[in-house]
């Protein structure tokens, strides 16, 4: 990736539902399984952000938005058990 990036901004599904909204082959699956599948995923960096010029330093700064596999939901619950 190159300089490694200042900032990052973390992107994730609010609920399953969302999920069968980005990928449609998901509205046939149960909720259940749809979060099951999510749970075992690995976060995923979606874009790379550049041209960016921070005020503080003067400098260009880069960043990433990053995709964290599980939902909202799934958080608040911390069901890593």
């Amino acid at each position: 990736m190159g300089k490694q990036p200042q900032f990052a901004f973390i992107v994730h599904s609010r609920d399953a539902s969302d999920i069968s909204r980005k990928y449609k082959i998901a509205k046939i699956i149960p909720n259940f399984l749809l979060e099951l599948f999510c749970k075992y995923k690995k976060p995923l960096i979606l874009s790379k952000i550049t041209g960016l010029k921070s005020q503080i330093i003067g400098e260009e700064i880069t960043g990433i938005i990053i995709r964290c596999p599980i939902t909202a939901k799934q958080m608040l619950r911390n069901d890593d058990k």
